[in-house]
């Protein structure tokens, strides 16, 4: 009688500590939960939307194939003006499914093994953006809001600063402006080559007009793009803007948005075809 009194309490204890570790679990659980669940309520994306503009380009000059061209390509007329919208992350994010462009950290681990020279008129700016007064980074054209506000006060430099309000999508949509014929102008400036280093080869540019070939000489695959005709052209023809497009340089001003304006001729050859991985002479994609 004894032992079965004192087996009792024994068989209580048991029998709650059963009872007991599931409610545990689950409020720890349900704890866990609440904590990803307010992690995620504070802090949200946005992202990169490059707007290029060629305002030099004559939309009445390009031949019918080239209007056709232009357009499946994504260029419109705004106000008179050619220009074309292009969201950095899905390209980039595509251009890596369709290897092209290798992902961010594998591009850099490439760079650290490369035998390719640097130059220091390379070393790459912060790729970064003001967000509410904090210095953020773009990383593919993505960045990071904390406490995922309504709006958001943003400087993409020290002369532009706007309030963006998060779309339905719960981002925040930054338009970047860039003049797609400065930028090729900017590649066609000779100036200051007598500061490239001694293993730089002379500029071999070809005349414009002239058809290049694989394996030539470019100090910009900037008309290497899939619907080339392999011709280096003057900044305002409208083939130029379409040799431009999914261009070793066009991607490079893509994954590196706010940085890439270092890219013209006094600068070292090819370099954003060195940073993919890829071919520093002429090539077509």
């Amino acid at each position: 009688m004894k032992k079965k009194l004192f087996y009792i309490p024994f068989l209580i204890a048991i029998l709650s500590l059963v009872t007991i570790v599931p409610i545990t679990s689950a409020l720890a659980a349900t704890d866990n939960n609440k904590t990803t669940t307010k992690e995620q309520s504070t802090s949200a994306k946005g992202k990169i939307i490059i707007k290029y503009t060629a305002p030099e380009t004559d939309w009445d000059s390009a031949t019918p194939e080239e209007k056709e061209t232009l357009k499946e390509i994504g260029w419109e007329l705004e106000d008179g003006v050619l220009v074309q919208y292009r969201s950095v992350p899905e390209e980039i994010e595509e251009a890596i499914k369709d290897g092209y462009l290798l992902p961010q950290d594998e591009e850099i681990e490439y760079q650290k093994h490369s035998t390719f020279e640097m130059h220091d008129g390379h070393n790459d700016e912060d790729d970064t953006i003001i967000v509410n007064g904090k210095k953020t980074e773009i990383n593919d054209g993505r960045f990071d809001v904390e406490e995922n506000p309504e709006t958001i006060e943003v400087e993409s430099d020290e002369n532009n600063k706007e309030t963006i309000k998060k779309d339905e999508n719960g981002e925040y949509q930054v338009i970047l402006e860039q003049n797609l014929n400065e930028i090729i102008g900017d590649m066609e400036d000779h100036e200051e080559h007598n500061d490239m280093d001694n293993n730089t080869p002379p500029i071999q540019t070809f005349a414009y007009g002239q058809t290049y070939k694989t394996g030539d000489w470019v100090h910009c695959n900037r008309f290497n793009g899939p619907k080339s005709n392999h011709k280096h052209l003057e900044k305002w023809k409208p083939q130029a803007i379409i040799n431009f497009y999914h261009s070793d340089c066009d991607y490079g001003a893509l994954r590196y948005c706010k940085s890439h304006k270092n890219c013209n001729q006094k600068y070292r050859a090819a370099y954003c075809s060195y940073k993919q991985g890829h071919s520093t002479k002429y090539h077509k994609h």
